[in-house]
């Protein structure tokens, strides 16, 4: 199974304030799992790019296993953070950013 996400100038922007502290939390590691995964849902596509709906990008990723989600969370995180601070130029956000796939092999007899 992969898990994709793509981070641009509009899902950027769509996120609120309290979304953005709790990845800034999540880096400090004073943060639960549960809240960062809604946020990582609205941000998962498929291979065309289209955006997955959200309750099933949920069940997807509440399938990572444990030896992955730390790898999921950090390549997402990075590429949000290099996204979304100004350059010294003051260039506004490159658009689009693809966090590299997250890909794990699912448990023997479960549904991909």
């Amino acid at each position: 199974m992969q898990i994709q996400f793509l981070i641009n100038e509009q899902s950027v922007n769509s996120m609120t304030w309290e979304e953005y502290e709790t990845f800034e939390r999540a880096q400090e590691g004073s943060i639960k799992l549960h809240q960062i995964r809604p946020i990582l849902a609205r941000f998962m596509v498929d291979d065309a790019n289209d955006t997955v709906p959200h309750d099933q990008a949920m069940k997807t990723l509440g399938k990572v296993p444990m030896s992955k989600i730390k790898e999921t969370i950090e390549l997402f995180t990075t590429t949000l953070k290099v996204g979304t601070v100004p350059n010294p130029k003051g260039d506004s956000l490159k658009s689009p950013l693809e966090v590299p796939m997250v890909v794990y092999e699912s448990p023997v007899g479960s549904a991909r």
